[in-house]
């Protein structure tokens, strides 16, 4: 909690092979915020490791995505969107997130090159200081 009413929430590093370091700071006073990631919900069979949230499809998740913020005034809300971000491409979650007001997002991903990556919907940096 800090002085102005505001709350401060670091978000842990959703990269399943780094350390538990902070990916992004939010300050928030009422919004929500859900982070659903890959990285600590995981099985291995055979010697591999595959995420507890997998598209049902490839096996993996979609896109290569390692993990999705999203900020929302309703939980139950934000927690849908997240999981519904995390099976979409970046530009199409970008374009679906739009029609809900007040919302961010915030998607971290690996490449084809395994290289890391973020992307922000715009106003997601209002929310950082």
């Amino acid at each position: 909690y800090l002085s102005d009413g505001e709350y401060l929430f670091n978000i842990e590093n959703p990269y399943r092979y780094d350390d538990n370091s902070t990916i992004t700071s939010i300050y928030t006073k009422e919004t929500t915020i859900v982070s659903l990631s890959v990285y600590n919900d995981f099985f291995e069979y055979e010697g591999k490791i595959y995420p507890g949230i997998i598209n049902t499809n490839t096996k993996y998740p979609a896109y290569n995505m390692e993990g999705v913020i999203v900020l929302h005034e309703d939980a139950d809300d934000a927690e849908a969107l997240a999981a519904t971000l995390l099976y979409m491409s970046i530009a199409d979650g970008q374009k679906y997130i739009e029609a809900y007001e007040d919302t961010e997002a915030m998607w971290a991903y690996l490449d084809n090159e395994n290289k890391k990556g973020k992307v922000f919907t715009d106003n997601f940096y209002n929310y950082n200081k």
